[in-house]
């Protein structure tokens, strides 16, 4: 009986220290990772419209000359090589 009484008291004090409880807990971590599921759903469609829209663009040039900016022209192997290296959409 003792055993009982100590073990409930030990699991009310530890209970009582915690700033959240345990279900909570589950529902916040559960809260955050459908948040984060929908963020990388939302980054992936993003990412898919605006190649969509490239793919698009690119398809209605009829024209087998392109005409670019000097300044894109003249740095057109740095803008390469950063691209390869270190693409990234902007979120």
């Amino acid at each position: 009986m003792a055993c009982k009484i100590q073990q409930a008291w030990r699991a009310h004090r530890w209970r009582m220290g915690l700033k959240l409880l345990p279900i909570e807990l589950i529902i916040q971590q559960r809260a955050a990772r459908c948040v984060n599921d929908w963020w990388q759903k939302n980054k992936i469609v993003k990412k898919s419209r605006a190649l969509t829209n490239i793919k698009n663009h690119v398809n209605k040039i009829k024209s087998c000359d392109i005409y670019i900016e000097q300044t894109i022209y003249q740095n057109i192997n740095k803008i390469v090589s950063e691209s390869h290296s270190a693409f990234r959409f902007k979120e």
